[in-house]
């Protein structure tokens, strides 16, 4: 009889500590897969995260047995069903902690805190995981300090977001060179006349609108930066994902928009006005001041983005060409981040009218600032002139390319000292301290540029200006010493097939680096990461093969093809590290850490 109520006793414990373990499971489990489509047959991974609870943990994935036999139980993942995808190699895992356990009197390893896993799967049918739903599990027993779990199944869904196709970086960048454009267009002189015009307009209102200032100031704002964002939509919409690439990489757009920065740089110089009809800007402006409506705010924020393009259209180009190595989307998203940055202090205006009394007042340093930017937009239709010489097959060398930048910011230098002027200009009477300041920068930009004719790293300009002659990763020389170099910096193949074969041959992996000629973040890469001792170490122990995606003619297009069709990505620079069978060990775009850069090649030998 007590026998039985012992039983009973244990059955009642057990179930009750699985009830309390699925209730408070301790952690947080979570899935992604690499891709969000993929063929039967072909190969892919699911990142899983597991959150430990503050003092929890579980075991290693390996078995670990004591003296006698015994031991804890080993982590184990799987994915369900059965019939979508199987496992089809190691499990990349991290390194586990180590501590004595007395029950099992020896060292166990464990795992606490955030940990990530990688499986190996292989797909038995084609998969799209916005449609098809793959569990992914895990069977592991949890540990506090005083207790343990009995050991349980945890499954969950795969959440839809590919972390192999992450473009962080990327947009992380070319966002920045949008902000940046839209700050430096509120210092031009087509836009900074709108400030009293805004300040007028919406001191008016505020005496036939009362109350409404908030929402009127929203509107005036948001129809600036739908007017910008209609461009970047325009621009998707016409070219789509890879035909953005195209279009930004054909040398007749190279030189088209050269032509455009050069029209803009005369404009700018004050030799002829680019303006929009004067006729329509009057009816829009008319139009605009005429009743309390939104509608009237509104053509005022056509008025204003019109009225300003002549000065805001070659940074607004810039903003378009650095989004365009991306997806559909980076457009949209460019042209949000510079419309944005261009109508914040607008906002602000059209809220406060009277904070126009603590603005700085129009001038002839307006006039100064908009031929500086001349200069500025001087020297970046260089960078695209160059584009198309090399979708050619030619190109301006180093040595020329740099000489007639340092031409350029000389002449810029001199400008700001007053040195020699326009006839727009009025006569300088006197260097002060602020224009002493930006003339300084300009020489010192200068003399950086002199350093580069002499094979100095150029360090982040180097992504705009031509390589020299020897190897592009050659430039590097110095960083470390030793046979070890010489063997990262070169032997990099340019054909995905026969690096295969070296790979299998050699039972090494495969380190595939999606680059263009014209592509700024593979030059930043190629001259300040892979120039790094730690990361030519691990490059020299794969075979790296270099598949340039960004030319108009074979053998690039096929490449081009490869990486949409593989990997499900036309974005540059993608970098893909294989193992030697061909099977897709992890992903990563552009990432300027070298610490993140590094493990990501640890994943290679993991």
């Amino acid at each position: 009889m007590k026998l039985k109520y012992v039983i009973l006793a244990i059955f009642l414990l057990s179930l009750s500590l699985n009830v309390y373990s699925q209730d408070k499971k301790h952690f947080k489990l979570s899935a992604f897969p690499s891709v969000m489509e993929v063929k039967k047959g072909e190969n892919f991974k699911v990142k899983i995260i597991l959150r430990f609870d503050k003092d929890w943990y579980t075991y290693d994935i390996t078995e670990q047995l004591s003296a006698d036999g015994i031991g804890p139980t080993p982590t184990e993942f799987f994915v369900r069903p059965d019939d979508m995808a199987v496992m089809s190699g190691k499990i990349i895992a991290p390194k586990p902690h180590t501590k004595h356990d007395d029950g099992f009197e020896m060292e166990i390893k464990y795992y606490n805190g955030e940990i990530e896993f990688e499986l190996p799967l292989k797909a038995k049918k084609d998969l799209n995981f916005k449609k098809d739903t793959l569990k992914a599990g895990v069977f592991m027993q949890l540990c506090d300090q005083q207790r343990c779990l009995p050991p349980e199944e945890f499954l969950t869904e795969l959440t839809l977001e590919s972390y192999g196709e992450s473009d962080k970086g990327g947009i992380l960048s070319f966002l920045w060179i949008a902000i940046s454009a839209g700050a430096l267009a509120l210092l031009t002189p087509c836009v900074f006349p709108m400030v009293p015009i805004t300040v007028s307009f919406f001191a008016k209102r505020s005496e036939t609108a009362k109350g409404k200032g908030l929402r009127d100031a929203l509107v005036y704002a948001i129809g600036i930066i739908i007017t910008f964002t209609a461009l970047g939509f325009i621009f998707s919409l016409l070219f789509g994902a890879s035909g953005i690439q195209d279009f930004a990489k054909s040398p007749g757009v190279y030189l088209f928009i050269a032509a455009i920065f050069l029209l803009f740089t005369f404009n700018l110089f004050g030799a002829y006005e680019i303006q929009m009809p004067t006729g329509l800007m009057n009816k829009l402006n008319t139009k605009s001041m005429q009743g309390s409506g939104v509608g009237s705010v509104i053509l005022m924020g056509l008025t204003f983005s019109l009225a300003s393009f002549s000065c805001t259209g070659p940074l607004v180009g810039a903003a378009l060409i650095a989004a365009s190595t991306g997806e559909w989307f980076y457009p949209i998203i460019s042209m949000i981040g510079f419309s944005a940055t261009l109508a914040l202090p607008f906002f602000f205006l059209a809220l406060f009218p009277s904070a126009l009394n603590s603005l700085p007042k129009a001038g002839g340093w307006m006039n100064n600032m908009k031929v500086v930017l001349g200069f500025i937009v001087l020297a970046t239709s260089l960078y695209f002139i160059n584009n198309a010489l090399i979708q050619w097959g030619g190109g301006l060398s180093r040595e020329v390319f740099l000489s007639i930048w340092i031409g350029i910011f000389t002449l810029t230098s001199l400008y700001i000292l007053g040195i020699f002027k326009l006839k727009s200009d009025s006569k300088l009477e006197s260097v002060g301290s602020l224009r002493l300041i930006f003339a300084l920068i300009f020489a010192s930009l200068t003399f950086y540029l002199v350093g580069g004719l002499f094979g100095m790293n150029l360090g982040e300009l180097e992504t705009y200006v031509p390589q020299s002659e020897k190897p592009a990763f050659i430039m590097a020389s110095g960083t470390i010493s030793g046979g070890v170099q010489a063997e990262a910096l070169g032997n990099w193949l340019e054909n995905y097939d026969e690096a295969l074969a070296i790979a299998k041959k050699e039972n090494k992996p495969i380190f595939i680096d999606f680059t263009g000629k014209t592509c700024t973040n593979c030059k930043k890469m190629e001259k300040n990461m892979f120039t790094k001792a730690s990361i030519i170490e691990l490059l020299s122990k794969m075979v790296k093969v270099k598949l340039t995606t960004d030319i108009n003619k074979e053998p690039y297009l096929s490449n081009k093809k490869f990486q949409l069709e593989r990997f499900k990505s036309v974005a540059i620079p993608l970098y893909v590290i294989l193992t030697p069978e061909g099977e897709v060990i992890a992903t990563e775009v552009y990432n300027d850490s070298e610490e993140d850069f590094k493990a990501f090649l640890m994943k290679a030998f993991n």
